[in-house]
């Protein structure tokens, strides 16, 4: 049997060269990798910037909430799940408005489909760190005496979305958008009741919030669609 040597000889025309050629960085491959590290160095930063003004242990803001508060691996498993199906949200569009203007192509759907990648990036940001229940009123004082503003200014933020984008919305499939916002508002009222107003209002309110989030998937889904079959 020949020595490894001779075995990743590229004389031989085994798969050293195209590996090694393969490996070796292309043009722009540095410039990609500068904007992931980057942003993610700055995040890591960050939070050793609030470990110290906050003195709070730089492990309880690295590791996983249920690992550090000791809690069952499944607590809070359909809010998670709810991240995850905005996080596709979110990317989705995003993704889409990126590669149609790489290729020339954004039309007419390059507004849409940014402006609901943010918007489903926001509503992502807020409902992963608790923004207008917690971190607003704790550290900016906005909403400390009710989510009510907070959500008033989400609302504009989604008329906005809504009006501006709505001949581009209505090439899409938009019985799906009113289909999730349905969810969302029905999910809003039952929040508003008392607390012991009706058996299984937990489950009602998060589970109306969490099939609103799917079907708001889905519709920025048919949206990229009609973008790509227009860009095509």
């Amino acid at each position: 049997m020949p020595p490894p040597a001779q075995l990743l000889n590229p004389a031989r025309g085994d798969l050293a060269a195209p590996v090694q050629s393969a490996l070796a960085p292309r043009a722009g491959d540095l410039r990609v990798l500068g904007a992931v590290m980057v942003p993610g160095v700055l995040v890591l930063l960050g939070i050793a910037g609030m470990s110290l003004a906050s003195g709070e242990h730089v492990g309880n803001l690295t590791r996983d909430p249920m690992a550090v508060v000791r809690a069952h691996p499944l607590t809070g498993v359909l809010s998670n799940l709810g991240a995850i199906l905005w996080s596709a949200g979110a990317a989705l569009p995003l993704f889409t408005w990126l590669a149609l203007r790489a290729l020339g192509a954004a039309g007419r759907f390059q507004g849409v489909l940014l402006g609901g990648g943010l918007l489903t990036g926001l509503l992502l940001a807020d409902d992963l760190f608790m923004l207008h229940e917690g971190l607003y009123p704790r550290y900016l004082g906005l909403g400390a005496d009710g989510e009510g503003p907070i959500l008033a200014l989400y609302g504009l933020a989604l008329a906005a979305y809504l009006v501006r984008g709505r001949e581009r919305l209505l090439e899409a499939r938009p019985f799906l958008l009113v289909v999730a916002l349905a969810c969302f508002a029905a999910s809003v009222l039952v929040d508003q009741l008392p607390k012991d107003a009706m058996r299984g209002r937990a489950l009602i309110e998060d589970g109306a919030k969490f099939l609103g989030i799917g079907t708001w998937l889905a519709f920025q889904g048919s949206v990229c669609l009609a973008a790509l079959r227009e860009g095509s």
